[in-house]
Formats: C-alpha cells, sequence, structure tokens
C-alpha cells in the first residue's frame, strides 16, 4: 500500500474467524503517509469462508493479500504482481468502520493510517505502533496445522525500526517476514517468493514472554494455531 498516483485495484482475500461479524460491504477509503494523502473504494465480498476485496486507492499496481481475524482485529498480508511489494494491515473493526494501520518494508520502512467507512468520513484516533515490551528475540513455537497434526518451531524476532524482522524455522525449512505490534496484537506477514508460500498470523501477547494466535497460508482455507514462547 506505497502511496502512488494512479488507480489501483487492491484483491485481498480476508479469511475471518468462524462467529466474527460479516465485513461483506462496500467502504469509501481515506489515508495518510509521511508522503501525503491518499483516498479510494473499497469492497469486500464472500469468498468460500472468508472475504474477497476489491481495493482502488491512488495508484496504478495491483496487489493480492490474504488475512484472518481475531476478536475486533483484521489482519491482512498483502504483495504485488512481482512480489517487489509486500505489506501487512492491521484494521481495528467498528461499525461500518474499518481502523487501519500499515506498513510496507524499505530503509525506513514506510508507515501509515488508513479509514475504510461507509457514509459520511468519520473522526477516529488513528491506530499507531507499540514499541514496549521489546519482543525482540528466540522463541520456541507449539503449533497445529489446519488438519490437526502437530509441529514444533523456532522463530526469531529483530528490531526493524519498531517494526520487526521475523525468521521461522521448521526442520529443514524456512520462511521469512516482517511484523508490527499494536497494543497486544502482533501481526506478521509471512513471504517466500521461490516456494510462493504466502501468509498471516495475529498472536495475541499473553505477557512479555508468550504469544498465540492463528495462522493462514494462501491456498489453504484453514487455520492453523501457534504458541510462542520466549526462550
Amino acid at each position: 500500500m506505497k502511496l502512488l498516483t494512479v488507480s489501483t485495484i487492491l484483491l485481498i482475500l480476508l479469511l475471518g474467524i468462524s462467529g466474527a461479524v460479516s465485513l461483506e460491504s462496500e467502504y469509501l477509503i481515506s489515508g495518510k503517509t509521511e508522503y501525503g494523502d491518499y483516498y479510494g473504494n473499497l469492497e469486500i465480498n464472500s469468498y468460500g469462508e472468508g472475504y474477497e476485496v476489491y481495493w482502488e486507492i491512488s495508484s496504478g499496481e495491483i496487489y493480492y493479500g490474504i488475512g484472518l481475524t481475531q476478536q475486533d482485529y483484521l489482519a491482512v498480508a498483502y504483495y504485488d504482481e512481482g512480489y517487489s511489494t509486500i505489506g501487512i494491515v492491521l484494521y481495528k473493526v467498528g461499525e461500518d468502520i474499518l481502523n487501519g494501520l500499515w506498513a510496507a518494508p524499505g530503509e525506513p520502512p514506510v508507515i501509515g493510517t488508513e479509514v475504510a467507512y461507509s457514509g459520511e468520513e468519520p473522526e477516529v484516533t488513528p491506530l499507531s505502533i507499540s514499541t514496549h515490551p521489546d519482543l525482540s528475540g528466540t522463541y520456541q513455537v507449539e503449533g497445529n496445522n489446519p488438519d490437526g497434526s502437530e509441529y514444533l518451531a523456532e522463530v526469531v524476532l529483530k528490531d526493524y525500526h519498531g517494526l520487526y524482522l521475523v525468521e521461522f524455522y521448521l526442520d529443514d525449512y524456512s520462511i521469512f517476514g516482517f511484523g508490527l505490534c499494536h497494543q497486544d496484537q502482533f501481526l506478521v506477514g509471512w513471504f517466500e517468493q521461490e516456494q510462493m508460500v504466502f501468509g498471516v498470523s495475529l498472536l495475541e501477547l499473553e505477557d512479555e514472554e508468550n504469544l498465540s494466535g492463528p495462522w493462514i497460508l494462501y491456498g489453504n482455507d484453514g487455520l492453523g494455531y501457534e504458541y510462542w514462547t520466549k526462550q
């Protein structure tokens, strides 16, 4: 979601946890970055167990993404056709309002806020990055795949301009991403171009050493779940 200059259609697959409020609707978009403001339209439709979202903003690139909901948050990871741009978005879900905080990697990374709404543009308090507690470190991971099978892994978090670089190791397999923390929610977008792995996790901070929450990979409509314990 870098700020560009002509119209974008952004297709996002958003997978909601069972029981979540339906987000299917049409929205207007108002967003801000350090480079300026942008506007557009957002249309969310049902897509199997989740949603299909068409997002038109002031740029000319096409993006694709996947996401999930937990509590009253919607987490999205997205990428463009050439994998040259990846990003993450955390929305706090309100009545006819999605109050968003987003980031895309760079040196330094781009961080922006966005509101998607129906009707008049609302006045909302923008979401912000939380830098405390410091989540940097190595975590032991116990997880469950969508089919119920279990796995053990290791995750390393490294500070990245107030965000986090994320390294995930499972046996001989590794995948990388980046994340942001907002209050007690930690959002991670996973990207591995060669093996076409693309997904998102939304973990709740239980305390300064433990996190847990669901994850989903593109092409798999089931949710997995992970427990992280700091070593």
